[in-house]
């Protein structure tokens, strides 16, 4: 855990979070990425840099949010918190939907093929994905549930998992060091990654366009829901426990329902054309 990170730039020294730090980097990997995949899929470049720079601005607004949505109260007590510059208290899967909402209608302004686009996008939202993920373990937050299984981490004393334990009644072993809890952000860094090669898979495969972005939502979805219950939910969440497995589920019913029309519109066609 390294919540704060000093840099040496043209021999000036930055002081930064490491939240802010990796979910810059992964707004900047989503659109480069993005931008090189387009462009070596046959995308016109100038219209592809305007669609992934309205859908880098979206990502932080969403987020936020998102955010505010489902703490309210905190947003009540501190409504500054809604416009602060400061790059913190964000909604990761928030600024997912707005992002992925506004490339909708950027391709749609654009003449852009959005199926074509959105698979373009994956490999920069997986890289992305998993930076900002490393950084939340980097900074301790979004942590996992008491686990005894060998590659459990173990937070330092004064961490977010360390207070929730104390606060929870833990019993804490001699010298009261916190337990070894789920690295879910790994888990999620990682299940981001397998979306990437997965994506190249399908490219080298010749998939129909599309069925890559199609088959990712899926995957994220079905992974973040699984994830989600061996992650410790925000104190401040105002949301029923059933929202987000009921939000993931929604995504993954539309991302699959979709992928399965896609499949028997083209084996329609294929039988008409016989």
């Amino acid at each position: 855990m390294h919540p704060a990170i000093s840099l040496v730039i043209g021999g000036v020294q930055l002081h930064t979070t490491s939240y802010r730090l990796f979910m810059v980097l992964g707004v900047l990997a989503t659109v480069v990425l993005g931008f090189t995949v387009a462009r070596g899929r046959g995308l016109p470049w100038r219209r592809v840099a305007v669609a992934l720079v309205a859908m880098s601005v979206a990502f932080p607004v969403g987020a936020r949010l998102f955010d505010a949505a489902t703490k309210t109260e905190i947003y009540r007590r501190e409504p500054w918190r809604l416009w602060s510059p400061d790059l913190a208290g964000f909604s990761m899967f928030g600024g997912l939907i707005l992002t992925v909402a506004v490339g909708v209608v950027a391709c749609q302004l654009l003449d852009l093929d959005l199926p074509r686009m959105a698979d373009a996008a994956m490999p920069g939202l997986g890289a992305g994905i998993a930076l900002m993920r490393v950084g939340c373990f980097m900074a301790g937050c979004c942590y996992g549930t008491r686990t005894d299984l060998p590659w459990g981490v173990t937070f330092p004393r004064g961490s977010n998992a360390h207070l929730h334990q104390l606060l929870g009644g833990s019993v804490f072993p001699l010298g009261g060091d916190p337990l070894p809890v789920h690295p879910t952000q790994l888990y999620e860094a990682l299940a981001a990654l397998v979306a990437v090669g997965f994506v190249l898979w399908l490219f080298r495969r010749g998939a129909r366009d599309g069925t890559a972005f199609l088959l990712c939502a899926c995957w994220y979805s079905a992974f973040r829901l699984l994830n989600g219950y061996l992650r410790v939910p925000g104190g401040e969440l105002i949301v029923p426990a059933w929202f987000y497995p009921a939000l993931y589920g929604i995504i993954l019913g539309i991302a699959g329902g979709a992928l399965l029309w896609r499949q028997n519109h083209s084996s329609m066609e294929l039988r008409r054309a016989d």
